[in-house]
């Protein structure tokens, strides 16, 4: 039992989340014609994205406690952890700050 660190996991450790966050994030900037000039109207409609990113973020946080506590001992996993960001693929740190 070892944990996906092929494919679209060598770019990040958890693509399906990150997958959630542009998409949330997407459907926000997708309505931005909509909101015009009116604050309360930029400020509502953040509330829904804003949260799904908080709820995706302490999900990554919890994932990661369990792989570590799972695989925390493999030399193998250790590296990957070490060497692939943990939600956004590039230009980041490499761990992941939101588990510390």
């Amino acid at each position: 039992d070892t944990p996906c660190m092929s494919g679209v996991f060598t770019l990040c450790r958890h693509p399906n989340y990150l997958g959630e966050v542009l998409f949330h994030l997407g459907v926000f900037a997708g309505g931005a014609a909509a909101y015009g000039k009116d604050w309360k109207k930029w400020a509502l409609a953040a509330v829904a994205p804003l949260f799904m990113v908080r709820v995706i973020l302490g999900a990554t946080k919890n994932l990661e406690r369990k792989q570590q506590e799972k695989y925390g001992a493999d030399p193998v996993y250790l590296h990957y952890v070490a060497n692939v960001p943990c939600l956004w693929p590039t230009g980041m740190p490499k761990g992941c700050p939101v588990a510390k």
